[in-house]
Formats: C-alpha cells, structure tokens, sequence
C-alpha cells in the first residue's frame, strides 16, 4: 500500500509539472486585429478548422500583438509581400531545406536535457547560429529564451544578407529593413510552420481524416439548405438604397396577387417594426417592465427566481389587439 502511495503521489506530481509548464508557455488571449495582421501568403487545409467533432485536440488561439503604425500604410504593401518571401526563403535558407519535409527533418524536437544545458550557458548540446540554425518548433516560440535567440540571429543575418545582395529580386523598402519589423515578419511565419510542424510529427489516421471532411460536408450541405430557404421572396431583388447607408437594406416590394389585404397589412408592419427595432436596438438581454403576457411562460420557468423578479413583469395582461385593416384601406 505505501508503494503504490508513493507511485501515485510522484505520477500526480509530474502530470501537475506538465500541466504548470504548458500554461505558463500559453500565450494569453488578445483581440484580434484582423485589420492590421500580415497577410499569409502561405496557405494549407486545415482538416479540422470547420468540423464540430472532437477528433482535434482544442487548440489555443495564438496571441495576436498590434503590429507597428507602418503596416497600415497602404503603400509599403508590395513591400511587406516582398519582405514575406524573402523571410521564407531565409528560414529555409539557414535551416538547410527545400522542402517542408526537410525543414522539420533538420529541427527534430528539443529535448530537456539540451534545454536545460542551453539555460544553464553550455554549448556542447545545444547552440544556435548562422552555421547551425535551429528552432524549437514544439517549445513555446515568444516565450521560449532559446527561440528567442533564433529569432535574434534569424534578423540580424537577414539583415546582413539583403543588405550584401542576397535577394536583391526582392525591392523592400528600407523603412521596412529593422529588427524589429523582420522580427513581426518572422512570427507570422512561425504560426504556419508551427501548425504543419504538429501535423507532420503527428499525422491523423485515414479514418480520422475521412470523418472530418464528411463533418465538413455535412455542415457546408446544411448551411446551403439554411440560405435557401431563408432566401428572399416576392422581391425585385433590387436594393433602392443609394451609396451611403442611412437605414437598413430597403427593397422593393412585389405584391402578389394571391396575398390577401390583411396578410399585405400585416406584412407591412413587421417592416415597420423591424425599422424601429433597428433604430433603437435593445440588444439580447429580454427587456424588462413588460407585461407577463409578454413573456414566454417555459422561458419564464427557466429562470431562476432572482432572475425572474429583476424582470420587474408588470402582474396583467397587454392587449394585442390591432386596428381593423379596413380602417387603413379608406386612407
């Protein structure tokens, strides 16, 4: 009993390190700029981004920094691309590969031991320079001191090759020609090699592949479905809005004949409520003061009973009643 005490106890204890060392190499989470990212020239599928299942482990989203005010000048744009691809070529330039394949063949995964000799200063293990590059592809890659010095000496030697000729096809304009900015380059380049790194080292199973992309066509076929049936009827189709939008999208309304006055009346005022509805939106949350006929009674006994009393429902009933159509046909 005490034995299998103490396997327990050091198990519990390596899974508690394995999970500390994970969450604290996890970038936190940051709104994502969308506006001012790089653009990924390099694109691959990803199996599972749009499947619901759980085959895929949850991935964390990386972490997004603002990148610098020079990014959002619309004229250094050729430039960026330019600087993009010479930033690829380098990285497989100093890793000594031309292909995918050989670039996670030459960066096999760091162990402990040569991480722990590079944090403790020795070279005889582990090192990174011109002549031997490396990258730890499955360590953290803004948190990790090692990758840290990759980076470092990916810049300068960039730096100092394009500056000598090196990829001189390639016109990057010199405001774009810092550390710092080869750097942002650089890290928008890892997010890609990392994930191929990942599903390259650990390859899904045929079955496993299969079942995704059937999740995938299941799920385009019934977004497909959803559109079009809630695809607009007895519609021009034409929007009469100018170029500058004052309100929502107005159409013009085809009449049919089969439709009777009062359903036409009463199609109408859903347009007129939806109108103010946009204007004056009241968000998700179910509006409070209303009348309890208001409300829907299952919704009602849901909640929990403070949630209920914040609702402050008025203890009658509001008449629905509506005007007679007739009384809108004589106008």
């Amino acid at each position: 009993m005490i034995t299998e005490n103490r396997e327990l106890k050091s198990l519990f204890a390596h899974e508690f390190c394995e999970i500390k060392s994970q969450l604290a190499g996890a970038p936190k989470g940051a709104p994502k700029d969308t506006d001012n990212e790089l653009e990924e020239d390099i694109s691959m599928e990803d199996l599972g981004a749009e499947a619901d299942d759980k085959l895929l482990a949850a991935k964390r989203r990386s972490c997004k920094q603002k990148p610098p005010s020079i990014f959002d000048n619309p004229q250094l744009k050729p430039g960026i691309k330019n600087l993009q691809e010479c930033t690829k070529k380098h990285l497989f330039l100093l890793c000594k590969a031309e292909t995918p394949t050989e670039l996670i063949e030459h960066n096999p995964p760091i162990t402990d031991e040569e991480m722990q000799s590079f944090l403790d200063g020795e070279d005889d293990l582990l090192t990174c320079s011109v002549q031997s590059f490396r990258i730890g592809f499955v360590r953290p890659w803004k948190e990790n001191a090692f990758n840290q010095v990759a980076k470092s000496v990916f810049s300068k030697s960039f730096l100092a090759m394009y500056k000598s000729g090196q990829y001189r096809g390639y016109d990057v304009p010199s405001t774009l020609l810092t550390e710092s900015i080869v750097g942002r380059v650089l890290d928008k380049q890892m997010d890609y090699c990392r994930r191929m790194y990942k599903q390259h080292s650990k390859p899904l199973s045929q079955a496993d592949i299969d079942h995704i992309k059937k999740r995938k066509a299941m799920n385009a076929r019934r977004a497909t479905r959803l559109f079009s049936l809630l695809r607009p009827i007895h519609m021009s189709g034409d929007e009469t809005d100018g170029p500058v939008k004052t309100h929502p999208p107005t159409f013009r309304i085809v009449e049919a004949r089969w439709q009777s006055f009062a359903f036409k009346t009463f199609l109408r005022t859903l347009d007129t409520l939806y109108r103010e509805r946009w204007a004056h939106p009241v968000g998700d949350r179910a509006t409070p003061g209303l009348w309890k006929n208001c409300y829907d009674k299952e919704w009602l006994a849901s909640l929990r009973p403070h949630v209920r009393e914040s609702l402050q429902i008025i203890d009658t009933n509001y008449d629905f009643t509506t005007p007679d159509p007739r009384v809108f046909k004589k106008q």
